[in-house]
């Protein structure tokens, strides 16, 4: 029992210190001791009985005193140890936003207009949505470690700028021509690597990092089949301290249909047969070392810039486009959207159909003309019946 300076009972965990405050004391439920403190004894006695409600009712958390960049620590060490470390980068590079915003404030003093006034500061709606995933899963958590007891981030905007979305590109048959015909004539001395790697893009539909982390392991010249099993990543140093020299890493797919087989067309095959097998890799450097997804890309756009000196309306494009294209091929073709589902290795045929199916100018104009067709087949049979009844009754 604690007492008073006069040496009165105050009862079980409070007493009167010598320079006249009131001090409460107890053990909460994670097994840590609390101190609370008032200038008079109702006061500490109301804190202390408030304390130890919120306690019974699992209404406090374990550390008040947390911030949220010594939280971001503890996550990424206790839940994100499994993860790839093109994910880890991502979610550094993200908290990095915010960090010096919001990084120092303690993790129960959080709430709904914090945080967005935080969100707000980034550069743009797609960093927004990035740093709300991190945020959520880092909330949350939280809450089920005690250190907060609300999650506010799922109330968050993230959609702010108002901009309408842009359609992914997708080259017509025309734009398709002239950018093989380029590679073909070679007329601006685009390697025959380069080369060799747009052409597999556009007659597989595989990604960037799928193509360059492509082993001749995985290369079956005689079945005339390629095994997609890697990817080849380029992982940037996160922080000023580490080496500016980009660090590569040979991922295995994401998802199980990520692994795939893929058959050669004639063009890809004679890829292969006319290429030299002296590294493990199928696209490298003069040295043997990988391809840099960034040299790839440069060189791509050096090459749209020489096809725009002679077609002025040619759009720039990105390096996914090829993939864009091959599935809008292969649907105007008549692929099954569920073989080309298995082709560019989803997981769910919604994200082939949404992403990377699209309906062009000129397959719209083909698909006019097939309605019209039928129109008029219709319209010829109706005339030739009305024709045959008219006959008949008048026979």
């Amino acid at each position: 029992m604690g007492k008073s300076l006069k040496g009165k009972e105050l009862g079980k965990g409070i007493r009167q210190r010598k320079d006249g405050k009131y001090e409460a004391r107890y053990v909460n439920r994670f097994g840590k001791t609390i101190s609370l403190y008032a200038d008079t004894y109702s006061e500490v006695n109301d804190k202390l009985i408030k304390a130890k409600y919120e306690d019974n009712k699992m209404l406090n958390v374990a550390d008040s005193t947390m911030t949220l960049d010594e939280w971001f620590d503890i996550w990424m060490e206790t839940y994100k140890q499994d993860c790839r470390n093109t994910t880890i980068e991502m979610y550094t590079y993200s908290y990095l936003k915010l960090k010096p915003l919001i990084g120092w404030r303690k993790m129960s003093t959080f709430n709904l207009i914090i945080l967005q006034q935080a969100l707000n500061t980034l550069k743009n709606d797609n960093a927004r949505r990035t740093a709300k995933r991190v945020l959520n899963d880092m909330f949350n958590k939280a809450v089920q470690s005690d250190v907060v007891k609300k999650n506010y981030v799922p109330g968050l905007k993230t959609d702010i700028e108002k901009k309408d979305k842009k359609e992914r590109k997708v080259l017509t048959v025309k734009e398709e021509k002239i950018f093989r015909n380029y590679l073909e004539t070679d007329k601006y001395k685009s390697t025959k690597t380069y080369k060799d790697i747009y052409i597999l893009a556009l007659d597989t539909g595989m990604r960037i990092g799928e193509v360059l982390g492509l082993l001749w392991e995985n290369v079956d010249m005689i079945n005339k089949k390629i095994l997609v099993a890697n990817t080849l990543v380029y992982l940037k140093p996160v922080f000023k301290t580490e080496s500016h020299v980009k660090k590569k890493e040979l991922h295995k797919p994401k998802t199980a249909t990520g692994y795939r087989t893929i058959p050669m067309s004639n063009e890809v095959y004679e890829i292969f047969l006319n290429r030299k097998r002296n590294y493990d890799f199928v696209f490298t450097t003069k040295k043997g070392e990988p391809l840099n997804p960034g040299t790839v890309r440069s060189n791509l756009k050096c090459l749209i810039t020489h096809i725009r000196e002679e077609y002025q309306d040619y759009d720039y494009f990105s390096f996914h486009t090829l993939r864009h294209t091959f599935a809008t091929r292969a649907i105007e073709v008549g692929v099954k959207p569920k073989t080309l589902q298995k082709i560019l290795g989803h997981a769910k045929i919604s994200m082939t159909m949404d992403l990377y199916c699209h309906t062009t100018d000129d397959s719209i104009m083909e698909a006019f003309k097939l309605i019209d067709n039928i129109y008029e087949n219709r319209r010829n049979y109706g005339d030739s019946l009305l024709n045959k009844v008219s006959i008949e009754t008048c026979s």
